[in-house]
């Protein structure tokens, strides 16, 4: 039953964040039998892990540290949390959106390579001093080399290329100004850019290793879209969460 009625149509969409869903007559909510997909503003410092080691927090513990009287967080506790995973991690210095689900046939699609764009803001600087150049003309350059030849990273024991779908250089954070860097990562009259950048696929550390190879240091690296899904007043709060639309989910749904 939906909303107290019965529902003979296989094919109803319902957002289970709103809707009371029951079986066989009885008051008894199943939403925890359903696929949930969670847009999650991750914080430095936790990692995307449900077992978390070395005494850093999880971004599960986000939903758990929650009041109990936050509806979102009821939400959530109604599915059953060992079944959620992070599609697309970010390591632990890294932050911005992170999409947490328990659909797996959705998960395993996006994170093929070549099918989900995700897009970044990086702020770099050069790694010594005399190293590489911070003019804007350089660096897009090198960016527009990168882009269209791509660039050898170290993966383990060999070199593996790698080639963003696009570099560029930006003004200031588009969604991010308002949130500090903290003071003892950026050293006194040190030349600073924010840099936007969009991949398709997702290796390991892919972007700090990226521009390592270029000769520069991330200060800072945040996911702000995540296969066109961002919000812009969620990047304003981390640790905050919320649940995918119905027209998010089809937009996911749809990508092949």
């Amino acid at each position: 039953d939906i909303l107290k009625e019965v529902c003979t149509d296989h094919g109803i969409l319902v957002d289970p964040s709103k809707v009371t869903i029951t079986l066989d007559g009885e008051m008894k909510p199943i939403n925890h039998l359903l696929c949930s997909y969670i847009l999650l503003h991750k914080p430095r410092g936790y990692i995307c892990s449900s077992t978390p080691e070395k005494g850093a927090p999880g971004v599960f513990d986000l939903f758990r540290d929650k009041s109990n009287d936050d509806d979102q967080v009821g939400q959530i506790s109604s599915i059953n949390q060992t079944c959620l995973f992070v599609c697309g991690r970010l390591d632990c210095q890294s932050e911005g959106l992170l999409l947490v689900t328990n659909d797996g046939k959705l998960g395993r699609k996006l994170l093929h390579p070549g099918r989900c764009e995700k897009q970044y803001e990086v702020l770099i600087t050069c790694k010594k001093e005399g190293g590489s150049s911070m003019d804007c003309r350089i660096l897009h350059s090198i960016f527009a080399t990168v882009c269209r030849d791509g660039q050898y990273i170290i993966e383990g024991s060999k070199e593996v290329m790698v080639r963003p779908v696009s570099m560029c250089i930006i003004k200031q954070p588009t969604r991010i100004s308002q949130l500090d860097i903290p003071d003892e990562e950026v050293e006194p009259n040190v030349i600073t850019t924010w840099i936007q950048v969009v991949l398709t696929d997702g290796r390991k550390r892919e972007l700090r290793r990226l521009f390592g190879a270029l000769d520069y240091r991330v200060l800072r690296l945040v996911r702000t879209e995540f296969c066109s899904i961002s919000d812009n007043e969620l990047l304003q709060r981390p640790g905050d969460f919320r649940h995918l639309s119905l027209d998010e989910i089809a937009k996911l749904q749809s990508i092949t």
